[in-house]
């Protein structure tokens, strides 16, 4: 199954966008990437739903009001 997300109507492969670090990247209109199971996997925390939502809640807290998209392998 390939890496990808849809955002403004393309997809992106992971591949195809610049990592920031365990979890995060970016593309060269300067989108936002999440890859929540990566990002929950190099802080040791389980990927379930609630952790998910508390990982949602601190990304929006820190990044402020920007779209982040998500994607999975």
């Amino acid at each position: 199954m390939s890496s990808y997300t849809k955002a403004g109507g393309m997809g992106r492969k992971k591949d195809q966008l610049e990592r920031m670090g365990a979890g995060f990247y970016y593309d060269r209109g300067g989108a936002l990437y999440v890859d929540m199971a990566e990002f929950l996997a190099a802080h040791g925390v389980a990927n379930t739903e609630a952790a998910r939502g508390e990982a949602w809640q601190e990304i929006y807290r820190a990044f402020g009001p920007i779209e982040v998209f998500e994607i999975c392998d």
